[in-house]
């Protein structure tokens, strides 16, 4: 296996931005991500979103191209939560947000992505970190 240090901070909204992700779709779809990340080697590190938007903090192995992993990440967690709950509603748009950044600001990525709902909240997000949403 190849050696690897990618980071990527990844931005997916629900379709036309409705308020999706609930209480209900929340924890199905994060364990969604978080198994398909495991099935196909991509290391992660942080899951966090509100209710149209949810974000993730990833390492996508040389293996496979970026394109192909969001599809994977995208595709299995709306596949999974609209077979659990039988419920056809819960889609993606088709554009994502994605963006590399060094080891050294792991922990800071990580800690916003995972107060995503606080930092909204409170009116404490991060303009660079945001700006797939402008």
């Amino acid at each position: 296996m190849p050696y690897w240090k990618t980071y990527y901070h990844l931005v997916t909204a629900t379709a036309h931005r409705e308020p999706l992700v609930n209480e209900l779709r929340e924890p199905i779809i994060y364990r969604a991500i978080e198994d398909c990340c495991r099935r196909y080697e991509m290391p992660l590190y942080a899951i966090g979103g509100i209710a149209d938007h949810i974000r993730i903090v990833v390492s996508i192995p040389p293996s496979l191209s970026i394109s192909k992993a969001v599809q994977y990440i995208k595709g299995n967690s709306s596949r999974v939560v609209n077979e659990a709950l039988q419920d056809a509603g819960f889609g993606r748009q088709t554009e994502y947000g994605i963006e590399t950044f060094a080891e050294r600001h792991l922990d800071v990525v990580c800690r916003y992505v995972t107060n995503q709902k606080t930092h909204h909240a409170n009116g404490t997000t991060n303009p660079r970190l945001e700006r797939f949403e402008e």
